[in-house]
């Protein structure tokens, strides 16, 4: 839930105590249900009612990592303008696929290449 939660503060950074200029050059969700939520009109929107849901203003660019096959966690790119989906095969079943992200060297390194690519690192 914790992508959830991060999610909902960066859209009102203020509202939930951040400095007004909080900034975030990436934000990497990992087996998340921000897109879920969303979906379900759960999450605070940043932005009038009726406009498409974009990625918090504050957040320069979205990454949300996740697994086809894990039951937890949900796609963004077709909640959110401007949210990069990308899937990761974490090489497991459906009941481990939630907690091998982080135990798979792969997922580092592909991370990693988005990151530097992007000019972030």
């Amino acid at each position: 839930m914790g992508g959830v939660i991060l999610l909902d503060m960066l859209a009102n950074p203020v509202t939930a105590g951040l400095p007004e200029d909080f900034n975030v050059d990436a934000l990497l969700t990992v087996g998340s249900q921000p897109g879920f939520f969303a979906a379900l009109d759960l999450l605070a929107k940043s932005q009038p009612a009726d406009s498409p849901r974009r990625r918090p203003d504050c957040v320069k660019m979205w990454l949300n990592i996740f697994d086809p096959i894990d039951p937890l966690a949900f796609r963004t790119d077709m909640i959110f303008n401007d949210a990069i989906d990308l899937a990761f095969n974490s090489v497991t079943g459906i009941t481990e696929a939630h907690s091998k992200y982080f135990q798979r060297p792969q997922f580092y390194a592909r991370t990693r290449k988005r990151l530097h690519e992007a000019g972030v690192l």
